[in-house]
């Protein structure tokens, strides 16, 4: 753990454009049985409640409540009946922001994140834990160039052209 530099609270509390932008390099950390499981995380999203493309456009409902708890947890869901998307809730309480994590490249303990994938389970697990964190990176950062571009997977509406997804 010494080794890692957990992100701070008040870097979660940062507007969520902003947040899905400064993840791009860091390292999403999960620790499970003593052995540290790194990826660098490679590619994000961001939706906010002003946003008709967000969960959180039309309120608060059991899916996505915990989009609108304060900034430093996990909001996981299943989509398409076979994944489990991870998301980065930013933000005061009761916005209802957050970023997805479309893409982490592993970096250590690969055969154990396999075995170990993200699931409903770790819905509302606090990223200031010891158990799922997320951390500076030992890789110069401030070389990374961001591309933003459109959404994926978004096929019609008003905020399907903007450009909330970054990528290094």
């Amino acid at each position: 753990m010494n080794e890692y530099i957990k992100l701070s609270k008040e870097f979660y509390l940062l507007p969520t454009v902003e947040v899905a932008k400064k993840l791009l390099g860091k390292l999403f950390i999960r620790k499970i049985e003593n052995q540290f499981l790194v990826g660098r995380i490679t590619e994000t999203e961001a939706y906010s409640p002003n946003d008709k493309a967000s969960h959180s456009f039309n309120g608060k409902t059991k899916r996505n409540e915990m989009m609108f708890k304060e900034g430093g947890i996990l909001y996981v869901y299943f989509i398409y009946g076979m994944y489990f998307c991870c998301n980065i809730v930013t933000e005061k309480k009761d916005f209802g922001s957050a970023v997805l994590l479309r893409s982490v490249e592993p970096i250590f303990g690969i055969e154990k994140m396999l075995a170990n994938q993200i699931s409903k389970k770790e819905n509302g697990k606090s990223l200031l834990s010891d158990e799922i964190f997320i951390a500076e990176s030992k890789f110069d950062t401030k070389k990374i160039k961001i591309k933003s571009s459109i959404r994926i997977g978004l096929k019609n509406g008003k905020d399907c052209d903007k450009k909330f997804r970054f990528s290094i």
